[in-house]
């Protein structure tokens, strides 16, 4: 039951997501194999005054504190 916890939250968050900034007039983006890497799920707003975007990134694994110390 555990090994799947992750693949079961990333989905439920992405139909969530999708769902809830559909709403909000964003779209899917087409081809996601061109966006950022990791990204699963990557969503649009564009209108005549400003361009939006979200994207969900899968990581393959969590970042530490570490990764995000300054050196």
């Amino acid at each position: 039951m555990a090994d799947d916890f992750l693949p079961r939250l990333t989905a439920a968050l992405t139909a969530s997501l999708t769902a809830a900034l559909t709403d909000q007039g964003y779209r899917e983006v087409p081809d996601a194999s061109r966006t950022i890497d990791g990204g699963i799920l990557p969503l649009k707003r564009q209108t005549r005054n400003t361009n939006r975007a979200v994207v969900v990134v899968d990581l393959a694994e969590a970042p530490t504190p570490a990764d995000f110390a300054h050196t």
